[in-house]
């Protein structure tokens, strides 16, 4: 016969597991929708913080499921941690998750991941001047599409 201590354990295990599976399926649905055009990526980030998990397995989750996905997957992940975190505490998943996006890609996409970029408040003391170099570079360069340029120079002025 088994002890029901183990049999307790093992449960919780297999449910723990369970979780984590359907949060992850959970996260990759909604970043799912982005692709399909169902929903915005701003909406999406908005889902994404809203669902039922401990902060940092549902942060987990987002950037595993981000990485993984499309642009506008990343765009709608970092979106998703820009809700979810105060203040700084996500900045560097954030910035992992869209500074790829923004030499390349699609424009739209392109302006919103620098519009997420600009935000200040999502990055810390030690990150804030190798951004305020990459938006410097993108506002001198006259190659840059110019809304690309506006949304730099905007964030530029107001990161100060």
């Amino acid at each position: 016969m088994l002890n029901p201590l183990l049999s307790g354990l093992a449960l919780l295990t297999l449910a723990a597991g369970i979780h984590c599976q359907d949060l992850d399926s959970q996260v990759r649905g909604i970043l799912g929708q982005t692709d399909s055009g169902a929903i915005s990526v701003w909406d999406a980030g908005i889902q994404l913080a809203e669902l039922d998990a401990q902060e940092d397995s549902l942060a987990k989750a987002i950037v595993a499921a981000g990485e993984a996905g499309s642009d506008r997957g990343r765009i709608a992940a970092a979106a998703g941690l820009r809700q979810l975190g105060d203040s700084d505490v996500f900045g560097k998943q954030i910035l992992q998750l869209i500074r790829p996006l923004t030499d390349q890609g699609a424009l739209d996409d392109r302006v919103a991941a620098l519009t997420i970029l600009t935000d200040s408040a999502l990055f810390n003391r030690r990150l804030i001047p190798e951004i305020r170099k990459s938006l410097n570079a993108m506002v001198t360069d006259d190659l840059i599409e110019p809304r690309l340029r506006m949304v730099a120079a905007k964030g530029l002025w107001g990161m100060g």
